[in-house]
């Protein structure tokens, strides 16, 4: 059951290390998780976790990505395609779910399909899908067991990764990843202060609906820790999720560390934009709870 075995799910802005955070824990802990297949199958994913079962094993020790999808079959997956049958895949607000506005009653169908999965698996689940940080206040009313954790990264080199994503994938023109409520009025702006607001809000809107709705039920991860000191990260996550019913692999060890690039890539006067504009931000908007 979700009272014995709570879900966790990892949040973050796009770029900031939630990948990484997933491979780490799915790879310490003896846990469940959604593989590539699940997002063609997302209507059927009990019978999919059936057939499945005896082939999903503890994941390659691999810390590498593209762009937030993992290589290999059995690797663990985002399955975004899944959550947008509950959540706004693009919505009047983007992929914002409003906490305040919904009827829990209506997304038990969801957790009664949760609770299936973990049964089938008898696993705790770790799910990473950065769509819902969106909808992180819903899934704490509607999934009271669920536990969080949130990776934070410097707001200047997240914006700047999320630029250089946006060139590097689709098209700079085109919105990529989170869709904050009001990323439509941004699309005639400046990239640079598309990316600026994309970070800030995504943040924003996350760290107040869990202060608000999962109080005492997240764990906020530093992204510049993660990569000097893992070991000392998978330390704190076993102090915290053990008493939840989260049994660490007795023959993980911890990487010794990641490169962290804390370069600036982008053109000097670019950067200084994107700069000013979240410290107009930080400013203007009341700060996180």
């Amino acid at each position: 059951s979700l009272t014995r075995k709570p879900p966790l799910f990892i949040l973050g802005v796009p770029r900031s290390g939630t990948t990484l955070l997933y491979q780490i824990i799915t790879q310490q802990f003896k846990v469940a998780y959604f593989v590539d297949i699940i997002n063609y199958i997302y209507g059927l994913p009990n019978i999919g976790f059936r057939i499945l079962k005896p082939l999903l094993k503890t994941p390659a020790s691999q810390y590498s990505s593209n762009y937030g999808k993992i290589s290999g079959f059995f690797s663990p997956a985002e399955s975004s395609s899944y959550w947008f049958r509950w959540f706004p895949r693009d919505g009047p607000h983007g992929n914002r779910l409003y906490p305040e506005s919904i009827d829990v009653d209506y997304y038990a169908p969801l957790k009664k399909d949760l609770t299936s999965l973990t049964n089938i698996i008898n696993k705790p689940f770790v799910f990473k899908c950065l769509y819902l940080t969106m909808t992180a206040g819903a899934l704490a009313k509607i999934i009271p067991e669920a536990r969080f954790i949130v990776i934070k990264r410097d707001l200047l080199l997240t914006s700047q990764s999320l630029f250089i994503a946006r060139h590097n994938t689709t098209s700079p023109f085109i919105w990529w990843s989170v869709k904050i409520p009001h990323y439509r009025y941004l699309l005639s702006a400046p990239i640079w202060r598309q990316v600026a607001e994309q970070a800030f809000f995504t943040q924003h809107i996350l760290l107040n609906d869990l202060f608000t709705y999962a109080k005492n039920r997240y764990l906020i991860i530093d992204y510049r820790d993660l990569c000097s000191s893992p070991g000392s990260v998978t330390k704190r996550l076993t102090a915290w999720l053990a008493p939840l019913g989260y049994e660490p692999h007795k023959d993980y060890i911890s990487p010794y560390n990641f490169k962290e690039s804390l370069d600036y890539k982008l053109d000097n006067s670019i950067i200084a934009r994107i700069a000013d504009h979240l410290n107009y931000l930080e400013g203007k908007v009341s700060p996180c709870r």
